[in-house]
């Protein structure tokens, strides 16, 4: 026969002459196997094209979900860890733009052997997704059953021998990477982010205007425009996105939690933090009434001549009275040009507090031991995907993104106005903490380390990352800390519940396919992942008491007339002080449960109100998953 390329892929055409009707069965094709992993170079590529293949232990990992749910293709990595973002691991410039550039050659697409558009036929079960066994980045997928190298649509691709029908029969065993509840971190209370994923109380199929999003059978789960919202469509979808966010937030337990991507209530006419309010009172139903309560901004606001943020959603901060008390009002960086397209940022001081007499219950009135204060802020910064026109005359960073000029701007206000209002409130440790919209080593966060500033995820959890995009893994949500902060800082963790799962886990994708994925829990309960750090409270060291003098008289001493020393005495031990292990740790735009109401953002969801995929094309059923919000 002639051997040709059809669009790339190697063919061979046999006249009819050519063909040989066999008597005898050939034997079993046995499966290639290969030494060092799946080649990179083409050659070695196409010396296996069409060939059966085995893959061994370790050769792939699970590196993006995001096109599962449309085309029934999970996208490897060659090796045993998912794909990084440049901008995760070196500073932007030509080093990390060519290794960008080099990523897509080490991503192999897991076929299904079918054809079919889930989108477009939402009553056939999507292929590898099930609640069975879950398909999470950076889950290492095993191979019971050999597949065939194929290369096709512009992709190197390893197709099952038959179509996919189930999870027991695929061939394919995927790691569970599911963490029911995140690392230790020590310390005495605990900081947290998260991303509520556009927490909006207001809902759509309640005001005029508003367009939703609609499941399998034509009911609305989200906005998707018209209007200014952007989170649930009816009670029942608020509820369900209300329970896992509620469930991950308390898995969290933090003793203060910065929030993104929740309503600005105020902004929508409604009585200030009603939203924030509203969540709070979840919380307690489920951790027991006054474990939680919030930050009010609506009076700080007013003080700058506002009645609310620039945004329709805005920041805030929610914390546990029994660990830290708010010290005075709320600050508000507000009326600052670099924050005119992005979410104000918020702060609040805030004093450790326990009850008089380490480890014990506070009784009502009693007096509380207080801790060392500090400065936290909660932030969200403007997305990557939306052109700004503070970039103009700059060449493309595919790093970066867009709009990482106002990233800069937003991340030199901050670091400004955060020393100044520290300063001015006699607070010395200060940390911010949010969706900077920007990896570990770009621009705005180099800033931060110019300064002193320590990222503390980079730190204390090297191998975490909050946020999947584009194939690759990285940590757009950070908490960083002053020099001196730093020093009470006893570690830190990205507790995985969100970035890693497929989009359709989350409460807006609800039975948008004949399988649902939506489960109760934490899980998929946003896109992006809590940062989670632990803090030593810096309660005084209680004095030892003194042993009486040699030759007093009997009180204190033992059964044998000796007296106990010190360290053996209960009350000579120091409460608080950071002590590993005290205290457990437990813990991210758009119009819809994926990103954001409309946007895209190379690494997060725009604002606005119609969707846009950041990572892929728009899920015909549901809202757009961008990659983070605007």
């Amino acid at each position: 026969g002639e051997v040709s390329e059809y669009y790339d892929s190697t063919q061979i055409t046999v006249d009819a002459e050519g063909l040989e009707i066999l008597t005898e069965p050939l034997d079993p094709v046995e499966p290639a196997t290969l030494e060092g992993g799946f080649p990179v170079e083409e050659a070695q590529r196409e010396s296996l094209e069409h060939m059966l293949y085995l893959p061994g232990e370790g050769d792939f990992t699970v590196t993006d979900v995001y096109n599962t749910a449309n085309h029934g293709e999970v996208t490897l990595a060659i090796g045993d860890q998912p794909l990084l973002q440049a901008g995760d691991i070196m500073r932007p410039g030509e080093e990390a733009t060519a290794y960008f550039e080099s990523r897509d050659p080490l991503k192999v697409l897991l076929d299904d052997g079918r054809t079919t558009d889930f989108r477009n036929n939402a009553d056939q079960p999507m292929s590898w997704l099930t609640t069975e066994e879950p398909v999470r980045v950076g889950a290492a997928a095993t191979f019971t059953e050999p597949v065939v190298v194929a290369y096709n649509f512009d992709q190197w691709r390893l197709n099952v021998t038959t179509p996919w029908t189930s999870a027991d029969t695929d061939g394919v065993d995927f790691e569970n990477t599911r963490q029911d509840a995140p690392d230790d971190v020590g310390g005495d209370l605990q900081v947290a982010t998260f991303n509520v994923l556009n927490y909006f109380t207001t809902l759509g199929e309640d005001t005029p205007g508003c367009e939703p999003y609609t499941n399998m059978h034509g009911e609305g789960t989200t906005v998707r425009g018209g209007c200014d919202l952007r989170g649930a469509w009816g009670a029942d979808d608020l509820e369900r996105q209300q329970s896992k966010i509620v469930d991950a937030i308390s898995g969290t337990d933090a003793s203060v939690v910065g929030l993104t991507e929740i309503e600005n209530s105020a902004r929508l006419g409604e009585e200030a933090d009603e939203a924030t309010a509203t969540l709070v009172a979840a919380l307690n139903e489920k951790d027991g009434e006054g474990t939680w309560a919030y930050v009010p901004t609506g009076d700080a606001y007013a003080a700058h001549g506002l009645d609310g943020g620039q945004d329709a959603i805005t920041n805030a901060i929610i914390y546990q009275p029994a660990a830290v008390a708010p010290q005075g009002d709320a600050q508000i960086l507000a009326g600052d040009d670099a924050f005119d397209n992005a979410r104000e940022p918020i702060g609040q001081v805030f004093v450790p507090v326990q009850a008089e007499g380490a480890g014990e219950e506070q009784a009502e009135g009693e007096e509380q031991v207080e801790g060392e204060p500090f400065f936290f802020t909660i932030n969200h910064f403007k997305s990557k995907g939306s052109g700004d026109a503070e970039d103009a005359g700059l060449a493309e960073d595919p790093v970066q993104g867009n709009a990482r000029t106002s990233r800069l701007q937003q991340a030199e206000a901050l670091l400004t106005w955060g020393e100044q209002t520290a300063a001015e409130l006699g607070v010395e440790d200060v940390l911010h903490g949010g969706d900077f919209n920007a990896y570990t080593q770009e621009e705005p966060l180099q800033l931060f380390y110019e300064q002193g500033f320590v990222n503390f995820g980079e730190e204390h959890d090297g191998g975490g990352w909050s946020y999947s995009f584009g194939g690759m893994i990285g940590s757009l949500d950070h908490v960083i800390g002053s020099a001196t902060a730093a020093q009470r800082v006893t570690g830190a963790t990205d507790w995985q519940i969100n970035g890693a799962e497929p989009v359709m886990a989350q409460y807006g994708r609800y039975q948008n396919n004949t399988t649902d994925l939506y489960e109760t829990g934490p899980f998929a309960s946003s896109d992006h992942d809590p940062i989670i750090v632990g803090l030593e409270a810096g309660f005084p060291e209680e004095e030892a008491p003194t042993p009486p003098a040699e030759g007093g008289d009997d009180e204190g001493e033992d059964d044998e007339g000796t007296t106990p020393p010190a360290d053996e005495d209960d009350d000579a031990t120091t409460p608080g002080g950071g002590t590993e292990g005290q205290d457990d740790a437990g813990p991210t735009n758009g119009a819809g449960p994926g990103d954001g109401a409309g946007s895209t953002d190379g690494a997060d969801s725009t604002d606005g109100a119609g969707p846009a995929d950041g990572a892929g094309s728009t899920d015909g059923a549901g809202p757009a998953d961008g990659a983070g919000s605007a």
